[in-house]
């Protein structure tokens, strides 16, 4: 597994914003209860952590994969994600350990890991995407498994609902097609059961 694996999968499955996650640590997260305790973020600029001016609910519930997940992870350092020195991430250090991951996914799933002759580095088929857009996946993730407003509103630490529900209607506006026409399928099994 590459290194960044712990960081896609806890984003993935927390919603976690990237300065939540490069300071947490495992006293923050309890595997029995599945949850874990925002109580803090990285500023990357001034280099210290500081208590998050955004977050709502600083206890959230995670899924079991996570869960699961993450019990298979303790290394014994404090911090959950981590440089090689078990020190915390930094800007730079997040940088290169994506861009190293993206190249990574990209052997491994893009073209069968052949070699871009040209360029000397793997032909690029999948298409890059940061550590944020796991966050944005995971309040996806909600409104596909029909998770209501106000829980995912809690779950991805929203202090204000009226950036949830933009999501959401988004998301609905988006699918609004595909649901009506699953309303036409269930009308034309009705008519045709009745007539």
């Amino acid at each position: 597994p590459h290194a960044a694996q712990r960081a896609a999968m806890l984003l993935l499955y927390s919603g976690l914003r990237r300065s939540e996650a490069t300071a947490l640590t495992w006293a923050d997260i309890d595997l029995d209860d599945a949850t874990i305790t925002v109580n803090k973020g990285y500023d990357f600029r001034a280099k210290k952590s500081r208590s998050p001016r955004r977050c709502r609910r600083p206890r959230r519930q995670h899924p079991q994969v996570l869960v699961d997940y993450l019990r298979t992870q303790q290394d014994g350092c404090f911090y959950v994600l981590h440089n090689h020195k078990g020190q915390q991430m930094t800007e730079q250090g997040w940088k290169r350990l994506w861009e190293s991951y993206m190249r990574d996914l990209n052997v491994k799933y893009g073209y069968d890991g052949q070699q871009n002759k040209i360029a000397r580095r793997p032909a690029m088929r999948i298409d890059a995407f940061t550590p944020h857009q796991l966050r944005h996946t995971f309040c996806t993730l909600m409104y596909f498994a029909g998770v209501d407003v106000m829980t995912a509103r809690d779950q991805m630490g929203h202090k204000d609902i009226s950036v949830t529900l933009g999501i959401y209607t988004a998301l609905d506006k988006k699918f609004k097609k595909k649901k009506i026409n699953r309303l036409d399928t269930y009308l034309k099994k009705s008519c045709t059961q009745s007539g």
